[in-house]
Parts: C-alpha cells; structure tokens; sequence
C-alpha cells in the first residue's frame, strides 16, 4: 500500500509522529482529526516495537479518564486500556489531582505510560483512518 500523506507506515500501522511542535492532549486530538486520523490507540506488543523506532520523547496517546474517574479508555473507540503500552512503575497516580489523559515516554528500549494533567505540552502520535474497501461482484 503507498504512503498516505502526512503519515507514515511504521509496522501494519500509518503514524504521523508530531516532533516539532508540543501541544494539549484537546489540541493533539482536533490536530489528528483534521489530519483525519485519531490520537494513536497502541495496543499490541508489534505496535509498541514499530513506535520505538521513532525519537525519544514523551508523546500523547488515545487515552483519557475524563468519561469515567478512575478508568482509562480509549477516546475514540471508548474502549478500557488494554495490556499494552504498560504503565510506567507507580502509575497511573494522578499525582497532581488533575491527571486525565495518557501519554507514553517512548525510548529504542521501551514505551511505557503515565497519565498527566492534558493541559500539559507535549508532542504526539496520531493514526491513520485508513479508508476500508469493499469488493463488488456483479452477476
């Protein structure tokens, strides 16, 4: 499959990786959007490995406690935090009473998670809609 602009194939997925500017995990969301994409929802072992390939930094992801205190989930298929990335050690603590949303700190050894408040900046990891196709058969 070719490469659909802006984002790039990083294993079986398209990313579009945000190293310049930081942002709110609100503003990751509408950028991605715009982008026709989503904040990047990782949830396989393969995932983690293709994004580890990217620059070291801490990046916004897919996740958000906003809906339900105490719950991570995904905000764009609602679904609850799977195994993968796993938390960093001691996380999540919402440490600073207003911790919502989830970004990973992404390393060549490992990507692991934390939640943060989401008015923090921080750079971020968007996933392709990708269009899905369908093959008609007329008899």
């Amino acid at each position: 499959m070719a490469l659909i602009e802006p984002f790039e194939k990083m294993g079986s997925k398209y990313y579009y990786i945000e190293n310049t500017r930081r942002v709110s995990w609100f503003s990751a969301v509408n950028k991605c959007q715009r982008m026709g994409g989503h904040l990047a929802n990782l949830r396989t072992q393969d995932e983690l490995t293709a994004i580890m390939q990217i620059k070291a930094s801490t990046y916004w992801v897919d996740l958000t406690e906003l809906s339900e205190k105490g719950t991570f989930r995904s905000f764009t298929t609602g679904e609850p935090k799977g195994i993968y990335p796993q938390w960093a050690a001691n996380e999540p603590n919402n440490a600073l009473k207003n911790e919502h949303c989830g970004q990973v700190y992404v390393s060549d050894k490992s990507v692991v998670l934390n939640d943060h408040p989401c008015e923090t900046k921080y750079f971020f990891i968007c996933e392709a809609n990708l269009p899905r196709s369908i093959k008609i058969v007329y008899w």
